[in-house]
């Protein structure tokens, strides 16, 4: 189904990873957290989305693993979108921005030699509607 957007590009802002030399996984509370942010100019729509994972050691609150990840999804849009902008960037353009992120996420994990870090799907849907209630 066509919505008037288009993708330009999607590019990676910051990547950013941390470990322990010595990590004591079985005592690890995970931790996911992102902002997200759009801009607009003439018809093209900037999407920023930072994410930040972080393993800490539950005994010792030691941060024993943390990512910070920062994408912008760079789409052009026309005047007929079956889509209103406001919407298509906080739900159309993180679903397609964040299997990127899930993506360097997990090359990042492997390469440290720690078990995959595989980051859920997120319903970027009922996110928006939460975000609009508060």
């Amino acid at each position: 189904m066509e919505t008037g957007f288009e993708i330009v590009n999607i590019l990676l802002l910051e990547s950013n990873f941390r470990r322990e030399p010595l990590v004591s996984f079985e005592n690890l509370v995970k931790n996911l957290s992102f902002n997200m942010g759009y801009s607009q100019k003439s018809n093209l729509l900037n999407v920023v989305i930072e994410t930040s994972w972080e393993e800490k050691n539950k005994n010792t609150q030691l941060v024993e693993i943390e990512a910070k990840i920062k994408m912008v999804g760079v789409f052009r849009y026309n005047d007929k979108t079956s889509v209103k902008v406001e919407e298509f960037a906080k739900v159309n353009a993180p679903a397609i921005i964040f299997p990127f992120i899930r993506e360097q996420l997990a090359n990042l994990s492997l390469k440290a030699g720690i078990p995959l870090i595989l980051l859920q799907p997120i319903n970027f849907v009922r996110l928006s509607n939460e975000s609009e209630n508060k």
